[in-house]
């Protein structure tokens, strides 16, 4: 049994097959394609740590070592996920193992986007991308490299915000100061600057107005803006000064509910259908046990729901109030097993629900988590294996 500071040590090293060695290369590193043949050659890509210049190496090293903390705090779908890292501190250099994308950065599926062929409208990339974000702000963590490469899109439609390699972990008790980076970022492309950059100066407010930046001249450039209906929000999230912007990521998102639910029209009777289901969610769940994530596949929520109906074809009220929560969240929580809730109300949501087109039925499903959204997070220890 292993004690409070011992040493552990792994029995035997990890090994990859190389698969490209030339999958991408920067003024900080490169990064390689891999297969691990014990896990059916799934696909990985290592990102090395090695800037060209000597004399950067200890100066980044300590902003190398952040993007793995920040990835490690992040954990959310539109968000690239780590799997493993290995620090070398003697000689300032190091990997990241991490999930690999199949797809294209932002400018190219911007480029190539036709609504005919395309799973996800440009709408839809711009809530993905400000569920993300949002994300990213409430772990206190701003990104500062928001350019089209650093945004990939899957062939499955599923927004990834990569690269973390100049972004910051925010102290709540920090001041607003001069950013030390905010001469190294690149904003080359970039036709108007905020104010605070000026001054030197890095929030949320500026990965926020960058964002809409790159968003407006994709837009611009691939002469797509009749596909998007956003505008509007965008021109805020872009005012040069940062107090005409919204506040954060949340009021943004709140702002794209208010505006989606203002072109639907709905009844009182979709209204009530929808109220009960989701009040009934609400009153089952205590507490999440980690960030959020939630089920965002209409089909998948769909199916989840017909399995609950037909283990309670025969029943007035609910056996398991779980198995309705994991109809919608993915992650852990704690719930009310008491608590009823009648079959008659998830029947009669169900059968509303099927008779939504899929723009809608998205909206109805960010309105739940936007609900839930608002209990309690309570993180729970896991258990100490394998040790």
């Amino acid at each position: 049994m292993k004690k409070e500071n011992d040493i552990i040590k792994w029995l035997r090293q990890k090994d990859f097959v190389m698969v490209n060695p030339n999958l991408g290369a920067g003024s900080f590193g490169k990064t390689v394609l891999l297969k691990d043949p014990q896990l059916d050659d799934m696909l990985f890509v290592a990102k090395k740590y090695e800037p060209e210049k000597i004399t950067d190496k200890k100066q980044f090293f300590k902003n190398f070592v952040d993007e793995i903390k920040i990835l490690l705090k992040l954990s959310h779908r539109n968000i690239v996920r780590i799997y493993n890292w290995l620090l070398l501190e003697d000689s300032c250099t190091g990997f990241i193992v991490m999930e690999y994308i199949d797809g294209y950065d932002l400018r190219k599926y911007f480029k190539k986007y036709d609504p005919k062929y395309v799973l996800v409208s440009l709408d839809n990339i711009f809530v993905q991308l400000i569920e993300g974000f949002q994300h990213i702000e409430k772990n206190s963590i701003i990104h500062r490299d928001i350019k089209e490469d650093n945004i990939l899109i899957t062939k499955d439609g599923i927004v990834k915000i990569i690269d973390f390699g100049i972004g910051k972990i925010i102290e709540k008790a920090e001041p607003i100061t001069h950013d030390t980076l905010s001469g190294k970022i690149n904003r080359n492309m970039v036709d108007i600057h905020p104010e605070e950059e000026f001054l030197g100066v890095y929030t949320s407010q500026t990965d926020m107005f960058y964002l809409a930046e790159l968003f407006t001249r994709l837009l611009h450039d691939s002469q797509k803006e009749q596909f998007f209906s956003y505008f509007p929000i965008l021109e805020k999230m872009k005012k040069r000064n940062p107090q005409d912007r919204y506040n954060n990521f949340s009021e943004i998102q709140e702002a794209i509910t208010r505006r989606d639910f203002s072109m639907l029209k709905i009844t009182g009777d979709d209204k009530e259908t929808y109220q009960k289901f989701a009040i009934s969610l609400w009153e089952i769940l205590s507490q999440f046990n980690s960030e959020p994530v939630f089920c965002c596949e209409p089909s998948k929520f769909l199916k989840s729901l017909d399995d609950v109906l037909n283990n309670n074809i025969l029943e007035d009220t609910l056996q398991k109030n779980n198995d309705l929560l994991s109809c919608i969240i993915e992650s852990g929580y704690n719930f009310k097993p008491k608590h009823a809730v009648s079959v008659d109300v998830v029947k009669i949501f169900r059968n509303w629900f099927c008779t939504l087109d899929a723009k809608t039925q998205n909206l109805v499903l960010k309105n739940i988590q936007y609900k839930l959204s608002r209990a309690e997070v309570k993180h729970e220890l896991g258990n100490d294996i394998p040790f």
